[in-house]
């Protein structure tokens, strides 16, 4: 519109501009001058002060001492990327929003309280309302929050009794090497044993520390032994527990099975996942972290055709590719079979080898010439008890037979092994790699005796023996590399090389109450306790007392004591020098 149109034809228009101070947005001061101008020759003088200040010229000096702490520092960067976001759709609708707010818990922005964990849920009460007195209890006791409110109670009360023994498993209480009073007496003082009537005769299989939770035992039982009253049944069935050090009494978890446990073992990737292998042939891995019995993977009789026994259930880190993080299962049963379970496929077994019966005679130990000379195997195969993979060579692994015999096989060559060695003369029962030389092997057999073999003999270096009884298990100490444990019928032998071979440093009997025998027997994992299981269904957690300091050079240790106590067999040290180290240096 015109601004005639607006005032008026004769209307004058008045404007006043005046100056607004002065913003500076941007500033950029000269750091240069001329050297002909006043401001120039200024900065002329300065520099040439500043130079004959740092050369010295004008300065005063003094030569003195200073003890000042040298810091090394290390110029370090990084790079935090852009974290990636993407848009997601969502649909909700009232009922799920009503569903999502009806605990007034679950209002509000606040983290619950730790207690609240234990907390009835308020939309019960009025559910349980409609039941008999005796049908509330039943249904509050099935509910998991009752369960894990009474988990935590026992435990506290559990630490009221086991208080000290759970002290020195833990290792908060350990014996002073400094005290005058120390004497090397090798005494073994019992914790706690882990029982309760659901494992009264019943032999435990096999037991298996978590690697995980160092706290935590896996125990397979097999079945019940017969009762000599005739109108009391024997069932025939399998059971694995789950004990916890923080409440020896009751266990964390009980799964039943309809077959005696054999063997189980835990996943090194996945501590959560169990695998037990029964007598009827069959192998299951569990989820020990679901509160009922949740079985993740089964084999099928459509591709394990097997019936026997697996005596031992291992989970092996695959070979192929190392940077893999996944294990695969190995078993070895009763028909003399070693198979796996490929990671990538189905849960079907995959035989790599079978075993095949003694013909002729083989290197090793003798054996006693029988007078009776007509026995007729009834399979040709003899069953595979022992299976161990090598520590120092992934692809290696031996098996240990009922007749024995050690055989030396490779993952590499299937259907047949490398080398053979007679062991025992019977069934073997322990056979285990030294954790501190990996070209040692202890094992034990029904032949009385436990021995000492090195990596490449035929003949073994040590033999020990206490009484005319089968040794059924031997383990060696992972703290003190001289030192290994033997169960010889109900007593627990702690034998150390450095000191004696003919006799054991200490002798303990275990099951003094009964008349029970000792079926397994392994030290913890710190080497301070040992652990051992009978034929009537407890598990004895026994500390270790006036035991010797570990040596600061496990190896050369163990291999010095082997030096002093191969002096009277010069041949048999002439051959151990030759395999190599540890074992160059002997002669």
């Amino acid at each position: 519109m015109d601004s005639r149109d607006r005032h008026g034809p004769n209307d004058k228009v008045t404007i006043t501009l005046r100056e607004t101070e002065t913003f500076f947005l941007f500033d950029l001061p000269q750091l240069t001058e001329d050297a002909g101008t006043e401001a120039g020759r200024a900065v002329i003088e300065e520099n040439e002060r500043y130079r004959r200040i740092m050369s010295g010229a004008g300065r005063k000096t003094v030569d003195a001492e200073t003890q000042t702490a040298q810091l090394y520092t290390k110029t370090r960067g990084t790079y935090v990327g852009r974290e990636e976001r993407k848009n997601k759709a969502t649909f909700v609708n009232n009922w799920v929003m009503h569903d999502a707010y009806r605990d007034e818990e679950k209002i509000g922005a606040g983290e619950p309280d730790e207690r609240d964990r234990f907390k009835f849920p308020r939309d019960k009460p009025s559910e349980l309302h409609h039941l008999q007195p005796e049908d509330q209890l039943a249904a509050i006791a099935a509910t998991d929050a009752y369960v894990d409110a009474t988990r935590v109670t026992l435990r506290i009360l559990a630490s009221k009794r086991y208080e000290e023994a759970q002290k020195r498993f833990a290792g908060l209480l350990r014996q002073d090497p400094c005290d005058p009073a120390l004497e090397l007496v090798y005494a073994l003082e019992p914790l706690w044993r882990h029982e309760n009537e659901r494992t009264r005769r019943r032999t435990v299989s096999a037991f298996r520390w978590n690697p995980a939770n160092g706290s935590l035992l896996a125990v397979g039982y097999g079945a019940v032994a017969k009762s000599s009253s005739p109108d009391e049944p024997s069932p025939a069935d399998g059971l694995v527990l789950l004990w916890c050090a923080k409440n020896p009494s009751e266990p964390d978890r009980c799964y039943e099975f309809g077959s005696p446990v054999s063997d189980l073992d835990w996943s090194k990737s996945r501590p959560n996942l169990l695998a037990v292998g029964f007598y009827d042939g069959l192998v299951r891995v569990v989820d020990v972290s679901k509160k009922q019995l949740a079985v993740v993977r089964q084999s099928q009789r459509e591709s394990s055709p097997s019936y026997e026994p697996h005596w031992q259930v291992q989970w092996w880190p695959m070979f192929d590719d190392r940077l893999d993080p996944r294990e695969q299962l190995y078993t070895s049963n009763q028909d003399g079979r070693i198979s796996f379970y490929p990671a990538k496929e189905a849960f079907a077994s995959r035989q790599i080898f079978k075993l095949q019966r003694i013909q002729g005679r083989i290197p090793g130990v003798r054996r006693v010439n029988h007078c009776l000379g007509h026995d007729i195997p009834i399979s040709r195969s003899p069953g595979a008890l022992l299976l161990r993979r090598h520590p120092d060579q992934p692809d290696i692994y031996l098996v240990g037979t009922e007749e024995g015999c050690v055989l030396r096989c490779s993952t590499a060559q299937p259907q047949q092994h490398l080398d053979s060695f007679l062991a025992h003369d019977g069934p073997i029962y322990s056979l285990e790699f030294s954790p501190f030389c990996g070209k040692l092997l202890l094992s034990c057999g029904a032949d009385w005796t436990t021995r000492i073999w090195a990596e490449g003999l035929d003949e073994p270096l040590l033999c020990f023996g206490t009484r005319m009884a089968s040794v059924s298990a031997a383990a060696w100490s992972p703290r003190n590399s001289t030192i290994f444990a033997s169960a010889v019928g109900n007593e627990i032998c702690i034998w150390d090389i450095r000191r004696k071979t003919h006799r054991p440093a200490s002798v303990t009997r275990v099951c003094e109450d009964t008349n029970a025998r000792l079926r397994c027997l392994e030290f913890t994992r710190t080497g301070e306790q040992i652990v051992a299981a009978d034929d009537e269904g407890v598990v004895y957690v026994i500390g270790l007392t006036g035991m010797p300091l570990p040596p600061f050079d496990q190896t050369q240790t163990l291999v010095e004591a082997l030096r002093k106590a191969l002096l009277t067999k010069p041949e048999i040290l002439a051959r151990l020098a030759k395999i190599g180290q540890p074992f160059g240096a002997v002669v």
